[in-house]
C-alpha cells in the first residue's frame, strides 16, 4: 500500500474492525503528504508547465471502507460503498489475516 501512494494510487483499507482502517490510513496519509510537499517544492521550482502536469498527479491517498467481507451482505455493503467514492476498480489485492 505504501508504494502505491508513494506512486499516486488511491487505495482503500477494508478491514472488520474501523480503528485498524483508520490507523492504516494515517500511517498512509503521512506519506502522501511528505509526497505532496515533494510535489509543491518541485513545482514552484519546476521551469516548465509541461512538468508541473506530471508532477501534480504524484502523491496518492488512503480512505478507510470498513466491511465484514466473510458474509456476502458484508461484500456487497463493501462494494456499493466503493461506488459512492470510485466508478471502476484498477485491481485488488486481497489479505486474510489469519489468527
Amino acid at each position: 500500500a505504501e508504494a502505491l501512494v508513494t506512486n499516486g494510487a488511491r487505495v482503500y483499507i477494508s478491514s472488520r474492525k474501523a480503528s485498524e482502517c483508520e490507523s492504516a490510513v494515517k500511517t498512509l496519509d503521512k506519506i502522501g503528504k511528505i509526497d505532496t510537499k515533494i510535489t509543491n517544492w518541485l513545482i514552484n521550482t519546476s521551469v516548465s508547465n509541461n512538468t508541473n502536469s506530471t508532477i501534480n498527479s504524484v502523491a496518492g491517498q488512503a480512505k478507510a471502507l470498513p466491511a465484514d467481507v466473510s458474509t456476502e451482505a458484508g461484500c456487497k455493503k463493501l462494494v456499493e460503498e466503493f461506488k459512492k467514492h470510485e466508478n471502476k476498480l484498477h485491481f485488488l489485492i486481497n489479505n486474510a489475516g489469519m489468527s
